[in-house]
Protein backbone atom coordinates (compact mmCIF):
# COMPACT_ATOMS: atom_id res chain seq x y z
CA UNK A 1 0.00 0.00 0.00
CA UNK A 2 1.35 3.43 -0.97
CA UNK A 3 1.50 5.84 0.99
CA UNK A 4 -1.01 7.94 -0.54
CA UNK A 5 -3.66 4.99 -0.05
CA UNK A 6 -2.36 4.49 3.83
CA UNK A 7 -3.03 8.25 4.55
CA UNK A 8 -6.19 8.24 2.89
CA UNK A 9 -7.37 4.97 5.04
CA UNK A 10 -6.04 6.73 8.77
CA UNK A 11 -8.22 9.76 7.64
CA UNK A 12 -11.05 7.03 7.32
CA UNK A 13 -12.01 8.06 4.09
CA UNK A 14 -13.65 5.59 2.00
CA UNK A 15 -12.57 4.80 -1.32
CA UNK A 16 -15.75 4.84 -3.55
CA UNK A 17 -16.59 2.95 -6.46
CA UNK A 18 -16.30 5.20 -10.10
CA UNK A 19 -20.26 4.12 -10.25
CA UNK A 20 -20.95 5.27 -7.21
CA UNK A 21 -19.33 8.69 -7.35
CA UNK A 22 -20.87 9.04 -10.94
CA UNK A 23 -24.49 8.78 -9.24
CA UNK A 24 -23.42 11.32 -6.39
CA UNK A 25 -22.26 13.83 -8.90
CA UNK A 26 -25.18 13.48 -10.64
CA UNK A 27 -27.28 13.37 -8.08
CA UNK A 28 -28.53 10.07 -8.78
CA UNK A 29 -28.72 9.00 -5.31
CA UNK A 30 -29.03 10.87 -1.90
CA UNK A 31 -29.37 10.86 1.48
CA UNK A 32 -32.10 13.56 3.04
CA UNK A 33 -34.00 13.95 5.86
CA UNK A 34 -34.34 9.36 6.61
CA UNK A 35 -34.54 9.44 2.63
CA UNK A 36 -32.33 7.15 0.57
CA UNK A 37 -33.04 7.96 -3.03
CA UNK A 38 -30.98 6.05 -5.96
CA UNK A 39 -31.96 6.79 -9.30
CA UNK A 40 -35.75 8.44 -8.52
CA UNK A 41 -36.70 5.06 -6.34
CA UNK A 42 -37.05 4.61 -2.83
CA UNK A 43 -34.48 2.42 -0.65
CA UNK A 44 -33.78 1.37 3.19
CA UNK A 45 -31.06 -0.31 4.56
CA UNK A 46 -31.63 -3.55 6.10
CA UNK A 47 -29.25 -5.70 8.49
CA UNK A 48 -28.19 -8.52 6.49
CA UNK A 49 -28.58 -10.99 9.36
CA UNK A 50 -32.20 -9.91 9.52
CA UNK A 51 -32.70 -10.95 6.15
CA UNK A 52 -30.85 -13.98 6.74
CA UNK A 53 -32.53 -15.04 9.55
CA UNK A 54 -36.06 -14.43 7.73
CA UNK A 55 -35.13 -16.45 4.99
CA UNK A 56 -34.62 -19.59 7.30
CA UNK A 57 -38.17 -18.41 9.27
CA UNK A 58 -40.13 -18.83 6.26
CA UNK A 59 -38.30 -22.07 5.64
CA UNK A 60 -39.08 -23.36 8.68
CA UNK A 61 -42.93 -22.41 8.44
CA UNK A 62 -43.60 -22.75 5.25
CA UNK A 63 -41.08 -24.90 3.53
CA UNK A 64 -40.83 -24.66 -0.04
CA UNK A 65 -43.46 -22.17 -0.32
CA UNK A 66 -41.90 -19.59 2.02
CA UNK A 67 -38.48 -20.16 -0.34
CA UNK A 68 -40.74 -19.38 -2.81
CA UNK A 69 -41.70 -16.00 -1.57
CA UNK A 70 -38.13 -15.18 -1.37
CA UNK A 71 -37.54 -16.16 -4.73
CA UNK A 72 -40.19 -14.56 -6.52
CA UNK A 73 -39.18 -10.88 -4.66
CA UNK A 74 -35.76 -11.47 -6.36
CA UNK A 75 -37.35 -11.67 -9.57
CA UNK A 76 -39.70 -8.68 -8.19
CA UNK A 77 -36.62 -6.40 -7.46
CA UNK A 78 -35.12 -7.31 -10.43
CA UNK A 79 -37.90 -6.48 -12.89
CA UNK A 80 -38.26 -3.00 -10.71
CA UNK A 81 -34.55 -2.48 -11.35
CA UNK A 82 -33.91 -3.22 -14.74
CA UNK A 83 -37.32 -0.39 -15.04
CA UNK A 84 -35.19 2.19 -13.47
CA UNK A 85 -31.96 1.22 -15.57
CA UNK A 86 -33.87 1.97 -18.57
CA UNK A 87 -34.85 5.25 -17.97
CA UNK A 88 -31.45 6.15 -17.13
CA UNK A 89 -29.77 4.19 -19.83
CA UNK A 90 -30.60 3.52 -23.42
CA UNK A 91 -27.90 1.04 -24.73
CA UNK A 92 -28.44 -2.28 -23.87
CA UNK A 93 -24.74 -2.77 -22.87
CA UNK A 94 -24.80 0.13 -20.79
CA UNK A 95 -28.16 -1.17 -19.21
CA UNK A 96 -26.62 -4.81 -18.33
CA UNK A 97 -23.22 -2.65 -16.57
CA UNK A 98 -25.52 0.04 -14.76
CA UNK A 99 -27.56 -3.11 -13.16
CA UNK A 100 -23.96 -4.62 -12.26
CA UNK A 101 -22.64 -1.94 -11.16
CA UNK A 102 -26.33 -1.81 -8.63
CA UNK A 103 -26.04 -4.96 -7.83
CA UNK A 104 -22.67 -4.52 -6.31
CA UNK A 105 -23.46 -0.99 -4.68
CA UNK A 106 -26.76 -3.01 -2.66
CA UNK A 107 -24.06 -5.45 -1.67
CA UNK A 108 -24.55 -8.66 -3.43
CA UNK A 109 -21.08 -9.40 -3.90
CA UNK A 110 -18.83 -9.27 -6.86
CA UNK A 111 -20.54 -10.56 -9.75
CA UNK A 112 -18.72 -12.33 -13.10
CA UNK A 113 -20.72 -13.40 -16.27
CA UNK A 114 -18.88 -15.67 -18.20
CA UNK A 115 -20.92 -16.35 -21.29
CA UNK A 116 -24.01 -14.13 -22.99
CA UNK A 117 -24.58 -16.53 -25.76
CA UNK A 118 -27.80 -18.10 -25.08
CA UNK A 119 -27.10 -19.29 -21.57
CA UNK A 120 -25.54 -16.82 -18.82
CA UNK A 121 -22.48 -18.32 -16.33
CA UNK A 122 -22.71 -16.30 -13.18
CA UNK A 123 -20.03 -16.23 -10.36
CA UNK A 124 -20.31 -14.28 -6.91
CA UNK A 125 -17.75 -13.45 -5.14
CA UNK A 126 -17.40 -12.22 -1.76
CA UNK A 127 -21.39 -12.90 -1.51
CA UNK A 128 -21.89 -11.79 2.36
CA UNK A 129 -25.94 -13.37 2.12
CA UNK A 130 -24.00 -16.79 1.92
CA UNK A 131 -21.39 -15.56 4.46
CA UNK A 132 -23.48 -14.92 6.95
CA UNK A 133 -25.49 -17.65 6.80
CA UNK A 134 -22.81 -20.22 7.88
CA UNK A 135 -22.03 -17.93 10.22
CA UNK A 136 -25.33 -17.68 11.72
CA UNK A 137 -26.78 -22.11 10.89
CA UNK A 138 -23.19 -23.50 9.88
CA UNK A 139 -22.53 -24.90 6.52
CA UNK A 140 -25.67 -26.05 4.26
CA UNK A 141 -26.09 -29.04 2.58
CA UNK A 142 -27.83 -27.01 -0.61
CA UNK A 143 -27.64 -23.49 -2.16
CA UNK A 144 -29.43 -20.71 -0.68
CA UNK A 145 -29.66 -17.66 -2.52
CA UNK A 146 -33.02 -17.76 -3.31
CA UNK A 147 -33.30 -14.03 -4.02
CA UNK A 148 -30.52 -13.85 -6.13
CA UNK A 149 -31.55 -16.71 -8.55
CA UNK A 150 -34.88 -14.71 -8.77
CA UNK A 151 -32.65 -11.79 -9.70
CA UNK A 152 -30.70 -13.10 -12.31
CA UNK A 153 -33.66 -15.12 -13.60
CA UNK A 154 -35.35 -11.88 -14.60
CA UNK A 155 -33.10 -10.18 -15.36
CA UNK A 156 -32.30 -12.94 -17.95
CA UNK A 157 -35.86 -13.24 -18.79
CA UNK A 158 -35.13 -9.37 -19.86
CA UNK A 159 -31.68 -10.01 -21.98
CA UNK A 160 -32.33 -13.13 -23.78
CA UNK A 161 -35.51 -11.43 -24.86
CA UNK A 162 -37.85 -14.92 -23.44
CA UNK A 163 -38.05 -17.09 -20.67
CA UNK A 164 -35.10 -18.82 -19.16
CA UNK A 165 -34.76 -20.48 -16.07
CA UNK A 166 -31.32 -20.04 -13.25
CA UNK A 167 -30.17 -22.67 -11.01
CA UNK A 168 -27.60 -21.89 -8.33
CA UNK A 169 -25.26 -25.06 -8.63
CA UNK A 170 -22.43 -24.11 -6.54
CA UNK A 171 -23.03 -22.09 -3.02
CA UNK A 172 -20.33 -20.51 -0.48
CA UNK A 173 -23.05 -21.37 2.22
CA UNK A 174 -22.33 -25.08 1.21
CA UNK A 175 -18.49 -24.28 1.57
CA UNK A 176 -17.65 -23.78 -1.86
CA UNK A 177 -15.27 -20.91 -2.84
CA UNK A 178 -18.19 -19.16 -4.44
CA UNK A 179 -22.07 -18.79 -5.31
CA UNK A 180 -22.41 -20.02 -9.63
CA UNK A 181 -25.63 -19.44 -11.34
CA UNK A 182 -26.40 -21.04 -15.21
CA UNK A 183 -29.72 -19.62 -16.84
CA UNK A 184 -30.75 -21.34 -19.79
Amino acid sequence: MGENEKNKRDLGIAMLSYFFKRLLWLRQITFNEGEIKILGKNFFLFNLEEFVKMQEELKKEFGERGLKIIYLRGKSFSNSLIKTVKGFSKERVEIFENWINLLDLFGFGQIEVKSLEGKAYIRVNKNKFAENYVKIFGKQEKPIDYFLTGVFEEFFNFWFKKKVKCKENMCAACLNPHCEFIVS
